[in-house]
């Protein structure tokens, strides 16, 4: 087993310097987490076989679609289905982290469809703020976006959670607002708002947050 890594958005963001060329953040399982630089607007483009998550980090963008085009802020995710043409957009120096499937999804079996699950359109986008904020039970994870065998999930509580030991997959936790303490038998990572740390397939670990924690969590589902 590694030792957990910590991985700073920020700090990792403020090197960006090219407009729209991603940067490699994390893997969770077969899922790939980037980060790119909005500024300016990129060409339309579409992606045959695989969907993407936009998730905002810093920032407004729009994202525009075939279908019609949404203003997105920091903590907003939403969903492009594979095929459909694309393109973003800032005035200003934007962040904006890309979710999406790092194989070619046919040499895979199963279902390869990433949705948001509030409103199954290409459209539909969710705020991680207000989807906290409605949450009625403490250290439960929500489903807001559901891709390939994988979902990005948002989760409020403090103290101790109660989690699924070992880790049956990779799992990736990421504080939006707080702070949050991971822990496995070889080390232990204290992160802080904009901070994400990986916890690998088979790791026994512990994790507590602070008061009104927000995390956002990226794993495998069933």
């Amino acid at each position: 087993m590694g030792n957990l890594e910590k991985v700073n958005i920020r700090e990792r963001s403020a090197g960006l310097e090219k407009p729209f060329l991603a940067l490699t953040v994390a893997r969770v399982g077969d899922v790939v987490l980037s980060m790119y630089l909005c500024a300016g607007q990129i060409q339309s483009h579409r992606h045959e076989d695989f969907d993407e998550t936009f998730w905002v980090y810093d920032g407004v963008v729009t994202l525009a679609t075939e279908m019609g085009s949404e203003i997105l802020r920091a903590g907003d995710v939403i969903v492009v289905p594979k095929g459909v043409k694309h393109w973003s957009m800032s005035e200003t120096r934007s962040i904006v982290l890309l979710l999406r499937c790092g194989v070619v999804p046919h040499r895979k079996n199963g279902r390869h469809r990433l949705f948001a699950v509030l409103e199954d359109t290409a459209q539909a986008h969710v705020s991680i703020g207000q989807t906290a904020n409605d949450l009625r039970e403490m250290h439960e994870f929500k489903t807001v976006a559901q891709f390939d065998e994988s979902a990005l999930q948002v989760g409020l509580g403090e103290g101790s959670w109660v989690l699924d030991v070992p880790a049956p997959q990779d799992v990736l936790l990421y504080v939006w607002a707080g702070t949050a303490s991971v822990q496995t038998h070889d080390s232990v990572q204290h992160l802080h708002a904009g901070e994400l740390s990986v916890v690998r397939e088979g790791e026994v670990y512990h994790l507590s947050t602070s008061k009104n924690t927000i995390l956002v969590r990226v794993t495998h589902i069933d």
